[in-house]
């Protein structure tokens, strides 16, 4: 693992958190670097807590709409008009759950609420419904945190509950995920790594509060972002997937709705995304590297953070790491990242596979 310390000797980030594993066998469970770049600032352990950022949408809104979608509540084809009327628009009418889960449903990839006065939940939700499409649905791939936050609410008008509260209820809970939710208590800021040192918005260092800033407006709970995990957590999650949503005497999926959501949809040219899940770059650039098999699927997170399943070959890695800490802005840090992120798993993978 000396690639991950001479990133943190580069400072592409403070610290990280590594969990690897092979069929029923945890290879790598630790943490490496700090908290932070201070010379005061504690090691990361097992135990630190990372802001998971976009991860948030493969452990919480899409295993949500899973369950709901086998519970016979929710389906793939509801049309977003059947929630919003000002959906019925004749170039809106035939948009579809799907289409926000593959992002090809024409709306833009992100709005900075947080510029805008007074933005609340209610104001946001009505904005991304009233706004004009980017492009004819299914005409294009733009990967958009906008109808995941309006996969948020849908599944809140639908169950009557918050994506919390049954994220916590049919997941985090049973799977025995301790350290993984949204809005972490106080009591355990000292266990999170900051985020970064936010001078444009909230004016202070993000510990324990969700760096996203539409999330923040969304008051820490939302369909593209605000989960806090560890890596062995999402280890845990990622394992009852493998085995084909079956995890210690208790099914929480069936293997075909896994199958049906973490296949490539190829809706199309050059998209990578299965229904929510990302899958390995078929340009040969994935940051997932070269030696994941074609039915590996997983994501990444803006603050640092990725995991990547291979169920033919019962692979797991999951990274979480603060890249944006102390700030966003720091040079060339994006692509440091990607060829981090590239570099990192080819090593692990290589290592496994030959092992």
């Amino acid at each position: 693992f000396d690639f991950i310390e001479h990133a943190i000797n580069d400072s592409i980030f403070p610290g990280a958190q590594v969990f690897i594993s092979k069929g029923n066998k945890v290879l790598v469970n630790r943490g490496f670097g700090t908290l932070s770049h201070d010379i005061d600032s504690e090691k990361v352990t097992t135990n630190t807590i990372y802001d998971v950022a976009s991860l948030t949408k493969v452990l919480s809104t899409i295993p949500v709409t899973m369950k709901f979608i086998e519970k016979k509540k929710l389906s793939l084809n509801y049309l977003i008009s059947d929630f919003y009327p000002k959906y019925s628009a004749p170039n809106k009418k035939d948009i579809s759950i799907r289409h926000l889960l593959t992002h090809t449903s024409g709306l833009k990839d992100y709005v900075e609420y947080y510029k805008f006065k007074n933005f609340n939940r209610k104001k946001i939700i009505k904005d991304i419904v009233g706004m004009p499409l980017e492009y004819k649905p299914d005409s294009n791939t733009i990967y958009s945190d906008l109808g995941m936050i309006l996969m948020l609410d849908i599944i809140e008008r639908v169950t009557g509950a918050k994506l919390d509260y049954l994220s916590n209820k049919y997941f985090y809970k049973p799977l025995g995920m301790k350290n993984t939710f949204f809005n972490p208590s106080k009591d355990i800021t000292n266990r999170i790594a900051p985020t970064e040192n936010d001078n444009y918005f909230r004016y202070k260092l993000l510990k324990g509060i969700v760096h996203d800033e539409n999330a923040y407006l969304l008051e820490g709970v939302s369909g593209h972002a605000g989960l806090f995990s560890t890596a062995e957590d999402i280890g845990i999650y990622s394992k009852m997937l493998i085995d084909g949503g079956y995890h210690l005497g208790t099914r929480y999926f069936t293997k075909n709705m896994i199958t049906q959501f973490t296949k490539r949809q190829n809706i199309t040219k050059n998209s990578d995304y299965a229904l929510g899940w990302d899958t390995p770059s078929q340009n040969g650039k994935s940051s997932a590297g070269d030696y994941f098999s074609k039915l590996s699927f997983g994501h990444l997170g803006f603050t640092g953070t990725s995991m990547w399943i291979d169920p033919e070959n019962e692979i797991i890695v999951v990274l979480l790491t603060n890249r944006v800490y102390p700030t966003r802005n720091k040079e060339n840090i994006k692509s440091k990242m990607y060829h981090f992120r590239r570099d990192f798993h080819n090593n692990v993978m290589k290592e496994i596979l030959e092992f």
